[in-house]
């Protein structure tokens, strides 16, 4: 059962080495994600408008995880927006994550959800890096064979764990320093897990 529910932001479906290692988590049943067409669309925008993506590549993501995840689509959430007072531009996030009855949103703006607005939705609002050092702490075996596993898929570039550990490091440190940490104790290097 996974420990937690929580609403993507868009921008943390923006990065491939985030949105990869969330997704694969929630694949591993540790969490379990929503998001809603609007999120997924201004992924989409954004990957093509910063040329990370051509429209073909990002409208496959997009495909993609939503055929993989049925479930996470958040819908019935417009009525409710005009009641909610974070910033006007993520207004939509916090509405469909109280639609989804969720406790959690992941974000890196957390100043565009401030207490004052989740407090009475029971909804809080976590970095990237905290979410995944809770995922981190409640399954570490599991989230290392994650992050194994997700480096060994990497074709395009292709990257080794250590590699994939530093990408994720710029994003979330403390996350991936415990991996890292995790790897060197198990089993001595982080090298060792990759021969």
């Amino acid at each position: 059962m996974p420990v937690f529910v929580a609403i993507l932001d868009a921008c943390v479906l923006y990065p491939a080495s985030l949105r990869d290692t969330l997704l694969r988590g929630a694949e591993g049943d540790l969490h379990s994600l929503r998001w809603s067409d609007r999120i997924l669309e201004e992924t989409r925008r954004n990957l093509v408008g910063d040329g990370r993506a051509t429209e073909q590549q990002a409208n496959r993501l997009v495909s993609v995880v939503k055929g993989n995840f049925p479930e996470s689509d958040v819908t019935g959430f417009d009525m409710l927006e005009h009641e909610i007072t974070n910033h006007p531009k993520d207004r939509h996030v916090l509405a469909a994550a109280v639609v989804a009855n969720t406790r959690t949103i992941v974000t890196f703006s957390t100043k565009d959800f401030p207490e004052s607005a989740l407090t009475r939705y029971g909804i809080t609002a976590s970095t990237p890096d905290q979410v995944l050092t809770k995922l981190i702490v409640s399954a570490p075996k599991t989230m290392l064979e994650i992050m194994a596993e997700h480096a060994a898929a990497l074709t395009s570039p292709p990257a080794t764990l250590v590699e994939l550990l530093q990408r994720l490091k710029k994003i979330a440190p403390f996350a991936a320093g415990l991996l890292q940490q995790r790897v060197d104790t198990a089993h001595g290097s982080l090298a060792d897990l990759e021969a």
